[in-house]
């Protein structure tokens, strides 16, 4: 498991905040966007594709309003090809 974040030399157009966990052997398309900061851990052959975004927090009200956004770590396992379909519905496949 590599700090991945440190390592623009595969994908300099990946906005990422926060220290991700990212498995070996796994491709960030360009143009994605994971925010790290409550923690996210991306496992080995793993594939994002370009235009994905992972939040570890909230999207939605009253987040929104307050600015106040339940945060949460996200997890996704090993062998996960995770893509973007009709704009920012983003899709999960094993």
């Amino acid at each position: 498991m590599t700090k991945y974040w440190t390592d623009f030399t595969r994908n300099p157009f990946m906005w990422i905040t926060g220290e991700p966990e990212i498995g070996d052997d796994t491709w960030i398309g360009p143009f994605t966007v994971i925010d790290g900061a409550a923690g996210v851990t991306i496992g080995d052959h793993c594939s994002i594709s370009a235009g994905a975004h992972i939040y570890s927090h909230q999207m939605t009200s009253p987040g929104r309003e307050t600015g106040e956004f339940e945060r949460s770590s996200v997890k996704i396992g090993n062998h996960v090809y995770y893509r973007c379909k009709r704009g920012y519905q983003s899709r999960m496949y094993y």
